[in-house]
């Protein structure tokens, strides 16, 4: 080929941005025309199996095209190994890193392996978000120094990834949980309205959260500084937290609280109940009181119904009365709920008093 042939060949192989290395004669011998420089597009980003990048590009128009290789790194126009695809036009490059850029071309080559110069550039990222908490529950009331509990869910992170949870007690980002659980509690120190948010965050990309969820508003109340004592009504009679079943007589045994005790005079179906107001959720004593007689029960059964539950004592009303008895410690929620109640099923009972202490 005559040397101004050959100058007018790479001319016009350098005019469709084939690299300005010197061309070797062989290759224009054998036609090598891959003779566009290709477009490249980014198609999208795909997270539902991992970190990927799918890819399309126009083919090369060359009649001589064997294959194509992609470029990728991360930093423009500096690439690792390239990727021999073959001769495709699309490609999904797959385990990618999150939060990182990255920089895409895509060359062709013949079947003598002589390559085209790089595509037009594209570049993206993969990014990675955590949905926000979808539920918050738990106690709207409270009382100083009385942990409540909460509860939260529904988020999750794009890649698939663990996440944890944070509450915010406040609403104003001042008094913040640990990142943790999905259930936590808190224990307010002072009395007033909290606004209790939450929000959520990959446990892999601790960087990656998201928005907050919330707001429940609780109402803390004082814990109770006075204790409630509940006396016996008179027999026959039921009003001021205190109501039976079956029937009651008035005892005259000494040593009672207030005006006088009742005992059962009925049958083993004989119940008598006090129930509390009480003021403001919370931890109290509850002590029971009884006047002893040798035909009271040795075995009389005191049951108190409280937030957890209902715990029942026997206890031996010949000996031990004229006092407070403390039956146990136990948490209440506010209002009526709980109670105290004592029943005369083994035998003969007294029902004298009973006495709420908070801590």
């Amino acid at each position: 080929m005559a040397r101004s042939l050959l100058y007018q060949t790479m001319e016009r192989i350098n005019s469709k941005r084939y690299n300005t290395r010197e061309i070797p004669y062989s290759l224009l011998r054998n036609s090598f025309i891959t003779s566009s420089i290709l477009l490249l597009t980014l198609l999208f980003f795909s997270i539902d199996s991992g970190a990927q990048i799918k890819l399309a590009w126009d083919p090369s128009t060359g009649p001589n095209v064997a294959g194509y290789r992609v470029y990728y790194g991360t930093a423009s126009r500096t690439y690792g190994t390239p990727i021999n695809v073959g001769n495709v036009t699309t490609y999904t490059l797959n385990g990618l890193s999150p939060a990182v850029v990255y920089y895409i071309a895509v060359t062709a080559y013949d079947r003598a392996n002589y390559e085209s110069d790089y595509s037009n550039e594209v570049s993206g990222q993969i990014s990675e978000t955590v949905s926000r908490p979808t539920v918050l529950t738990g106690p709207t009331g409270g009382t100083t120094g009385h942990p409540c509990t909460y509860t939260t869910g529904g988020s999750s992170s794009t890649l698939g990834h663990a996440v944890q949870y944070q509450f915010d007690w406040k609403g104003d980002g001042s008094d913040l949980s640990p990142w943790g659980s999905a259930t936590q509690s808190k224990t307010w120190t002072l009395a007033g309205t909290y606004n209790v948010r939450v929000r959520a965050r990959c446990l892999t990309h601790t960087s990656v959260v998201s928005a907050w969820f919330g707001v429940l508003e609780v109402d803390v109340t004082p814990l109770p500084t006075e204790e409630i004592i509940l006396d016996n009504a008179a027999a026959g009679v039921s009003n001021g937290g205190c109501s039976f079943t079956g029937t009651w007589c008035t005892s005259f045994s000494a040593g009672y609280y207030g005006v006088d005790s009742l005992y059962s005079c009925g049958s083993e179906t004989d119940t008598y109940r006090w129930t509390p107001s009480i003021p403001a959720a919370g931890s109290y004593e509850v002590y029971v009181r009884w006047t002893t007689h040798d035909n009271r029960s040795t075995t009389v059964p005191i049951s108190v119904t409280h937030a957890g539950g209902t715990t029942t004592k026997t206890y031996n009303q010949q000996t031990g009365g004229q006092t407070w008895v403390l039956h146990g410690t136990y948490s209440f929620n506010s209002g009526t709920g709980g109670y105290v109640q004592v029943s005369g099923i083994y035998g003969q009972a007294c029902a004298d008093a009973v006495r709420f202490v908070p801590p």
